[in-house]
C-alpha cells in the first residue's frame, strides 16, 4: 500500500495541465520591436548566433533571405512556424517514448516535448553533417533513460553546452526525469507486491495439495 500511495503522491504532485503551446513560447520567448505604435515580431540571432524568427524558430537558408536580422515577420507566418515546429516536436516526443517502452508522466512529455522544440527531433543521438563533422548529441543521458537509471539520467543533462546556454530548462528537464523515475519505480515494486500474492485459485490448489498430503498421512 505504501508504494501505491508513493505513486499518487508523484501524480498529485504533477503540475496542473498546462497548454503545450503557451508552455513553448514562455520557454522560448520572442523578440519583439515596437513599430508605429506597435510591437512586432522581428528576426534576430539566438544565444548561439543562429539566425532566429518568432518563437524559437531557426531559420533556413530562404527565410534569412526573406526575413534577415532586424526584419519584421508578420504574426501569421510566426504562429505558422510555431505550430508546424511544435507537430514535429510533439511527434518525436512520441517517437522517443515508445523507444523507452514506458507511460511518461504529463510533466515528463512536455519536458521532452520542450526538449525536442529547442534541441532539434535528433538531441538524443550523434547526428552527422552534410559537411562530414558530428554534431554530437546528449547520448549519455538517453543510454541512461533507456536502461531506466533515472538518477543518472537526470545528472547527466547538467553536464553539457546546454546547461551554459539555458540552464533553466536544463533543470526543468532533469526534475521531469526525477519525477518520471519516481513513478517508474513505484509502478515496478507495487508490481512486484503483487507478483508475491496468491491468486484464489492458487491458494485452492495450494490448499488441496496439504490437504491430499494430509490424508496421506
Amino acid at each position: 500500500m505504501k508504494y501505491i500511495f508513493l505513486l499518487l503522491i508523484c501524480i498529485a504532485c504533477q503540475k496542473p495541465d498546462m497548454d503545450l503551446k503557451d508552455y513553448i513560447i514562455e520557454e522560448e520567448g520572442t523578440k519583439k520591436k515596437l513599430i508605429d505604435w506597435k510591437w512586432r515580431h522581428v528576426s534576430y540571432l539566438d544565444s548561439l548566433k543562429k539566425p532566429t524568427g518568432g518563437v524559437g524558430h531557426l531559420l533556413t537558408a530562404e527565410e534569412q533571405k526573406l526575413y534577415p536580422e532586424g526584419t519584421v515577420i508578420p504574426d501569421k507566418v510566426v504562429n505558422d512556424w510555431l505550430d508546424k515546429d511544435l507537430i514535429k516536436a510533439k511527434e518525436a516526443t512520441k517517437a522517443q517514448m515508445l523507444l523507452l517502452k514506458r507511460t511518461p508522466t504529463k510533466k515528463f512529455e512536455i519536458a521532452l516535448t520542450s526538449v525536442n522544440f529547442q534541441l532539434g527531433t535528433s538531441w538524443y543521438k550523434d547526428v552527422k553533417r552534410k559537411n562530414g563533422e558530428i554534431k554530437k548529441g546528449h547520448t549519455k543521458t538517453w543510454n541512461y533513460l533507456m536502461k531506466g537509471n533515472f538518477k543518472e539520467a537526470s545528472k547527466e543533462v547538467y553536464d553539457s553546452t546546454w546547461n551554459d546556454q539555458t540552464p533553466d530548462r536544463v533543470e526543468a528537464f532533469s526534475e521531469a526525469i526525477d519525477e518520471y523515475g519516481v513513478g517508474i519505480n513505484a509502478q515496478l515494486i507495487n508490481k512486484k507486491e503483487k507478483e508475491k500474492t496468491l491468486s484464489w485459485d492458487q491458494v485452492k490448489k495450494v490448499g488441496k495439495k496439504y490437504l491430499t498430503k494430509i490424508k496421506g498421512n
